[in-house]
């Protein structure tokens, strides 16, 4: 199986739960089309890692910025219409004023983890760990399996 970290907005987070609850699916906006279009749909597990862009001064209840909060599978990849996504119901709540994205990735089975995880240590593929959020999705080995 692929397992892929994505960073979303931390702000993003509690209205991506709402998103999935009510559709089943959520969808995240991202430009990097080549990257998400290489990922087999159905094989990959996305763990979404809250990033700090946008976060609030009073915080969020429940997310830290910095930690892996969703696990989730990747359900597909949708080119953007006009910089949207064609079924703005798979879009968190919170995304209204989002700029125009390429492309969008869509998670379903979506769980949120028990206790969020750092970022900090997870390993790439490549076998280098990681020491800070990074700026757009990356290849990482299971965060499941015991370090190396």
């Amino acid at each position: 199986m692929t397992h892929v970290l994505a960073p979303v907005p931390a702000l993003h987070l509690p209205a991506a739960a709402a998103a999935f609850a009510r559709a089943g699916r959520v969808a995240f906006g991202s430009n990097a089309w080549e990257f998400w279009r290489r990922q087999p749909a159905e094989r990959t597990a996305v763990w979404v890692v809250a990033s700090s862009a946008g976060f609030p001064a009073a915080g969020l209840p429940g997310i830290d910025p910095g930690k892996v909060i969703f696990r989730g599978r990747l359900a597909g990849v949708v080119a953007a219409v006009r910089g949207r996504h064609p079924d703005p119901a798979l879009r968190p709540d919170s995304t209204g004023s989002d700029e125009p994205w390429a492309m969008f990735f869509e998670l379903d089975a979506l769980e949120r983890l028990a206790r969020p995880r750092p970022v900090i240590g997870l390993v790439t593929v490549q076998g280098v760990r990681l020491s800070r959020v990074p700026q757009g999705p990356i290849a990482i080995r299971d965060p499941a399996e015991a370090p190396a």
